[in-house]
């Protein structure tokens, strides 16, 4: 028998920035005209008739609108940890699921009355089989997933949908009891910018503010799934199954089980579950991990006071 831990360690930033207003967007010019002929006559004088033609042409200019904010900055951050646990004996799986389970129908207004039904499970999901091989060692199948909700994308133009965020993980490891290794990981990096303005004054300090528009978004995604296989340990066990344990040990063995049940805080350190990535390493959430396993490169953040300010200086001039 064997227990199964699992790390599922998460981090999503997203930064969006936004940079002046256009003043010139959305101001329109309407040009009208009108014309109108007016004949008067008298019927018993021909020589008064009198013909009246009327032009009118305006330029109408339509109230504007503008919003003031040309200098905006947001941040959001989102830190995951889920540690799923799973016990499982050889040549078996074990499954282990917590969150909820979501069921939902949609009928189509159209001439055809089609239905969707939907049923899908959110949450955290791990799934093990073990088996033992001659040396000690122990192979696993592992099944790990993880399924969360988000919000609805405005470019998906259906009526109904729901819209979910899936982190899943399948393999085969061969491994020591008690060793941690990093199942899978994931670092990715999203960036986008829009600019657009008023060619020549769009860079001229100051008056970029009033005559262009710049938006920028940086998107960082962190996931990382750890693994470890334990022996199991009990909460208690009748004193006759611990006696006749104890019989088929040696002085030295029975020594050393006392020392530890006395100071098992020596023998039962807190687990190597850390990461030290670049933009992981202000997350409360880790705190020991070997230096250089993982190496990636420095990315920005508003996080600190010192990502704040150097995102400010980049509103100087952009």
């Amino acid at each position: 028998m064997v227990v199964v831990d699992v790390v599922i360690i998460s981090s999503r930033e997203d930064i969006s920035t936004s940079k002046g207003i256009n003043l010139l967007n959305g101001l329109t010019i309407q040009f009208s005209g009108s014309r109108s002929v007016v004949n008067t006559g008298n019927q018993f004088n021909a020589g008064t008739d009198t013909i009246v033609t009327t032009l009118t042409k305006t330029i109408t200019l339509p109230s504007i609108t503008n919003s003031l904010n040309i200098m905006n900055s947001g941040a959001t951050r989102n830190e995951i940890l889920a540690r799923p646990s799973l016990v499982a004996i050889s040549g078996q799986k074990s499954e282990f699921f917590s969150g909820e389970n979501i069921k939902a129908a949609t009928v189509s207004t159209t001439a055809q009355q089609g239905s969707t039904e939907v049923d899908t499970d959110i949450g955290v999901k791990l799934g093990v089989t073990p088996s033992f091989v001659a040396d000690g060692r122990v192979k696993l199948q592992v099944e790990v997933q993880r399924t969360f909700l988000t919000s609805t994308s405005s470019n998906v133009t259906y009526t109904n949908q729901i819209r979910t965020t899936k982190e899943s993980v399948n393999a085969n490891v061969l491994m020591n009891h008690g060793e941690t290794l990093i199942l899978s990981g994931l670092s990715e990096k999203e960036t986008e910018n829009v600019r657009s303005g008023v060619p020549g004054i769009q860079d001229v300090p100051g008056l970029q503010y009033l005559f262009s528009n710049e938006t920028t978004r940086d998107f960082n995604k962190s996931v990382l799934i750890l693994l470890t296989p334990r022996i199991p340990e009990y909460t208690f066990r009748p004193r006759e199954i611990r006696e006749k344990e104890e019989a088929k040990s040696t002085d030295g063995g029975r020594v050393l089980n006392e020392l530890k049940a006395r100071y098992s805080d020596w023998f039962r350190p807190y687990p190597n579950w850390a990461s030290v990535f670049h933009h992981l390493q202000e997350n409360s959430l880790y705190r020991q991990f070997r230096t250089g396993d993982v190496a990636l490169e420095r990315w920005d953040t508003q996080i600190t006071h010192e990502g704040r300010l150097k995102k400010a200086l980049e509103f100087l001039l952009y």
